[in-house]
């Protein structure tokens, strides 16, 4: 994360299981409700990860096979829970 002011880098975020740079854009949301923002992003090791605006990991959430897209976040159908979206290829 870069802070806007000073353009310097304030924290960056590593897969653990690759030691890679997240290959995706990130979507920004206040996932669980709590009134604080959260970082989704997705990552070619099989995993969406949920950062807070600190950069801690709050959840990891496994894929089925490696997450192809950034993260879409939305309440599409207007019940007040927002769902995220991800992009995989199946490879078999």
């Amino acid at each position: 994360m870069i802070t806007g002011d000073t353009l310097m880098v304030k924290w960056n975020y590593t897969s653990p299981l690759t030691g890679t740079w997240m290959s995706y854009s990130s979507a920004v949301a206040d996932v669980n409700g709590d009134g604080q923002m959260e970082i989704v992003i997705s990552s070619d090791d099989c995993n969406a990860y949920c950062l807070s605006s600190s950069g801690q990991v709050k959840w990891v959430q496994e894929a089925l096979e490696e997450v192809k897209s950034s993260p879409a976040i939305a309440d599409v159908d207007g019940d007040g829970q927002i769902l995220l979206f991800f992009q995989f290829i199946r490879t078999n």
